[in-house]
């Protein structure tokens, strides 16, 4: 089998490609079978074996650097909310600060002094 660099390069590509579609457990399987095959004194079968593992690596890169990109964006969406929140926050605490001021002023209007010194009471009208 004397394939030209090209042929060699090409094949080995495929090899690749077949390998990172596979799953992890898969490539774990072709790994072991690889450990037992052919003739142990030619080297053959560690030199798969290292194709294999090698494979096996860059799947579990990929898949990790899928999950790392979830989390990425899953922190920016918790930032958003969080700002959400804390503008929301602020809102409440400003709505119930100026009412609390609105109700003093109304009960600091009902009960100041008028001109003549006497304190003023609200009026309620009886039917």
């Amino acid at each position: 089998m004397s394939d030209t660099p090209e042929e060699r390069r090409e094949r080995c590509e495929r090899e690749v490609e077949k390998d990172l579609r596979k799953t992890i457990a898969h490539v774990l399987a072709d790994v072991h079978e690889e450990s037992v095959s052919g003739a142990p004194h030619t080297g053959v079968p560690m030199l798969r074996l290292l194709a294999r593992l090698a494979s096996l690596l860059g799947n579990l890169y990929l898949r990790a650097e899928i999950q790392t990109r979830k989390v990425v964006y899953l922190t920016w969406a918790l930032v958003g909310l969080t700002a959400a929140l804390l503008f929301f926050t602020i809102y409440l605490a400003q709505d119930s600060y100026f009412k609390h001021q609105r109700e003093h002023q109304t009960r600091k209007d009902q009960t100041e002094p008028n001109r003549s010194g006497v304190e003023a009471h609200p009026v309620t009208v009886q039917p």
